[in-house]
């Protein structure tokens, strides 16, 4: 890419979400790269919300430390890892002292890369592949991992639905969904049950006969479907048509959306991991939904949004407790973060940037809607 288009895509990329103007001290500027453009687009349009949300909160409450607001600037990420690695160069050419992002954890990885090089902290709201924080010691993480989560639901699935085969379909171009099927199917064999058979399709891919009349024949107890929403859905709906009675289990790529796109009738009794639900009983996860409220009306809202509100909650606590602008001295205060209460649970991070014991939800979809049944980590 030339420097001329360079700078016209970043042009037309960027969203500036501006400091509030009631703090007159320079501000402190981190950076959102968030899919504006593109097929993650969709799913995360409710992201800049959550950064406002945050935004307004800290400087409400006196800013980052020597009365200097927050401002948080937002670059689109375009929903692929080149577009991503893009947005992080411009970040670091910003002067951005710490960036949050990305979303899916392909793009996560390439902009961990450069973070990590340049020395910004990075906090990713919801890449689960351990591999994203791996990268370095710049890179951590608002959710919980594939690890914590392949073993929460395999755990479910074998000592609460009394599942023993399994078979699961994997997006192989997706490194979510080769990770979580990996860490699923190990700690489901660990605990007796079997793996008949994995299947691989591509991001692309729209017609899934060929597996499904396989699915059907070996008759497993349950599917797991580690994919995104987009062809989770599809595999979901086609199945109907196949008669297969297994019980379907997704991971936390799958979001509200999928039952628009599969239909309804293809989700009952199906399972999915979350970060959050709205029926948390939790100080904090009151408090945002009462804030959510009252700047935005209520609506559907999926785990991004509240990931999203408490990343940049946790980079802004990292500056305030550092008392300074300087990239390295956030991190310090990034990794040393003790007593950090979220909307979707408390954090306490591990020597790789990881939260220690993350809550995790299992639901299941019933009456027409995503029911909490389990809360692991509580």
């Amino acid at each position: 890419m030339t420097k001329k288009a360079y700078f016209w895509v970043l042009t037309l990329a960027f969203l500036c979400i501006p400091a509030l103007p009631t703090l007159k001290a320079e501000p402190i500027t981190i950076i959102g790269i968030f899919p504006r453009t593109g097929g993650a687009s969709a799913i995360y349009r409710h992201t800049v919300r959550a950064a406002e949300l945050a935004r307004d909160e800290i400087n409400r409450t006196g800013g980052l430390f020597n009365n200097r607001p927050l401002s948080v600037e937002i670059i689109d990420s375009q929903s692929t890892p080149l577009g991503t690695q893009a947005a992080g160069r411009a970040a670091v050419q910003m002067g951005a002292v710490g960036v949050i992002g990305e979303f899916w954890s392909t793009q996560s990885l390439a902009l961990a890369h450069i973070m990590q090089e340049a020395g910004r902290p990075m906090i990713t709201p919801e890449s689960s592949s351990p591999e994203v924080t791996r990268v370095g010691n710049y890179i951590f993480r608002a959710c919980f991992n594939d690890l914590l989560q392949g073993q929460a639901l395999a755990e479910f699935a074998r000592h609460e639905l009394r599942m023993n085969t399994a078979v699961i379909l994997i997006n192989h171009n997706q490194r979510y969904s080769l990770t979580l099927a990996e860490s699923f199917g190990a700690y489901f064999i660990h605990m007796g049950g079997r793996v008949i058979w994995e299947a691989s399709y591509s991001d692309q891919a729209v017609d899934f006969s060929d597996i499904l009349a396989i699915v059907a024949r070996k008759a497993p107890d349950l599917v797991f479907v580690p994919g995104y929403s987009r062809d989770s859905a599809l595999i979901l709906k086609q199945a109907v048509a196949f008669g297969i009675k297994a019980v379907f289990i997704g991971g936390d790529g799958w979001g509200p959306e999928l039952a628009d796109m599969s239909g309804a009738d293809a989700l009952n009794n199906a399972y999915r991991a979350t970060h959050w639900h709205p029926d948390l009983d939790t100080l904090e996860n009151r408090r945002y939904l009462e804030l959510y409220q009252k700047n935005f009306g209520i609506e559907r809202m999926d785990k991004a949004t509240p990931l999203t509100y408490d990343a940049i909650m946790l980079m802004a606590d990292a500056i305030r407790r550092a008392g300074s602008d300087e990239p390295g001295k956030i991190r310090d205060a990034l990794a040393a973060t003790k007593k950090f209460r979220g909307v979707t649970g408390p954090i306490v991070f591990d020597a790789n940037g990881d939260p220690v014991n993350k809550p995790l939800v299992i639901l299941k979809f019933q009456n027409g809607a995503w029911q909490p049944v389990k809360m692991v980590n509580e």
